[in-house]
């Protein structure tokens, strides 16, 4: 087992991928791994509630952001081509997912 079941990666799973053996951790390191990924989730769950938060507080100002984005004629309105070529971009550029890391993890430092 490389992780544990409950990541859902078991060794056939890798032999069936085509991992070599080798690349497969020894189970007690599996087990200690997955002990500290279960006391870590707790926290982490925390830290990202109390940004979920702020982004809840946030939300007309991201949806401003976001329809700003995605209305590339400036016309007021995002029409169904603006929207389905400029969302993923839109939400890229208005939610910086690198700054929602690093706001959880000084969240989750702070806790």
């Amino acid at each position: 087992v490389i992780f544990t079941k409950r990541v859902g990666m078991t060794h056939g799973m890798l032999s069936a991928a085509g991992l070599p053996q080798d690349q497969v951790l020894p189970p007690a390191m599996a087990a200690l791994l997955d002990k500290q990924v279960q006391a870590m989730l707790p926290i982490l769950a925390k830290g990202t509630h109390h940004i979920l938060d702020d982004m809840d507080g946030k939300s007309d100002e991201i949806a401003d952001e976001l329809f700003a984005e995605m209305d590339v004629n400036k016309d007021g309105k995002v029409d169904r081509t603006e929207f389905i070529e400029g969302f993923q971009a839109a939400m890229n550029k208005t939610l910086d997912f690198k700054k929602l890391i690093a706001a959880v993890h000084d969240k989750v430092g702070k806790a």
